[in-house]
């Protein structure tokens, strides 16, 4: 088998963070259980280090899960490239220079602006995120990125130019995220990007297109967020997941994307990679996932991300 390019395992669901637009808060994913430890079964993890090249753990909350040191240890003696996905907040200079010291390739920390209220209001204790960014970049080698993943909403849409300048002295990489509204939830109608006016869609094509700084993919990551809020699809998506890209849940579910729980490919506890990822099921959707037809605003950035990043 050939080695596909990445997973993003979620390795616990447990957060510290409430964040209001949340896809376990706002009811749009349920919640699993993840009673299984993986490092009790080397032979899952050898499998998975042979069918991918990088490993991006996520969740819930990554440092919450007891054994996350143990697993970047092994999958980085395999020579695989491995990246943290968090909120930064229990990210002590402690963790910083553990990570720093694995050779931990990215960390991403998710951050939605640089007001403290603002902030505060989206996902709480701004404090502890900003002073965990401060000591990953305090002790960060040239070989590990750090990028921070703002999720952009009718609230904090504003607050992106202070980003890009923030991240432009700091080198560090800004993406942007549109965030994905459950519509059934009257309260999260202020964040929701399609409530926006006329005048504030202008505003935020403007200052995205200022974050794009003329690169001819995310131009066209930009023209896709403001078609999907306006409530149409390009024809120009090419989404890697599914075919380069895969999802593993704390219970050892394998999906080809965060939004499609409705395509389960199979169970590391029960089957082989190759059997997952050769499933009749994924053959039958990949033309679908391929071309971008299901993408969602929660989604779109993984339609170019593999460009770009």
């Amino acid at each position: 088998m050939s080695r596909l390019r990445k997973l993003y395992w979620s390795v616990t669901n447990s957060c510290n963070l409430g964040c209001r637009y949340c896809y376990y808060n706002s009811g749009l994913e349920s919640r699993v259980g993840g009673n299984k430890n993986p490092l009790d079964y080397p032979n899952i993890l050898d499998d998975m280090a042979k069918t991918f090249g990088e490993i991006v753990f996520t969740g819930g909350e990554p440092l919450l899960f007891n054994g996350l040191f143990d697993l970047i240890s092994f999958f980085k003696s395999k020579n695989r490239r491995v990246g943290v996905l968090t909120n930064a907040t229990l990210l002590t200079k402690a963790v910083a220079k553990r990570m720093v010291a694995m050779q931990v390739d990215s960390v991403s920390v998710s951050l939605d602006s640089l007001d403290r209220k603002e902030n505060d209001y989206l996902r709480g204790k701004t404090k502890h995120v900003m002073a965990g960014l401060k000591n990953i970049l305090s002790v960060k080698n040239s070989g590990m990125k750090i990028e921070i993943m703002q999720t952009i909403s009718k609230v904090n849409y504003g607050s992106i130019p202070e980003l890009v300048s923030f991240c432009k002295k700091k080198n560090i990489t800004l993406w942007l995220d549109p965030v994905e509204v459950n519509k059934k939830l009257c309260h999260l109608r202020s964040l929701d990007l399609k409530e926006m006016s006329t005048k504030q869609l202008m505003e935020l094509e403007k200052q995205m297109l200022m974050w794009a700084q003329g690169n001819p993919v995310l131009e066209i990551y930009v023209k896709n967020c403001l078609l999907l809020i306006k409530g149409r699809k390009s024809g120009e998506l090419f989404c890697p997941m599914g075919t380069s890209s895969f999802i593993l849940d704390p219970d050892g579910n394998v999906y080809p994307c965060f939004l499609r729980k409705d395509i389960l490919l199979g169970n590391i506890y029960k089957m082989s990679f190759e059997q997952i990822l050769g499933s009749k099921l994924l053959e039958k959707k990949r033309k679908e996932l391929q071309s971008g037809q299901c993408v969602k605003l929660g989604c779109v950035c993984m339609t170019i991300s593999d460009n770009y990043r």
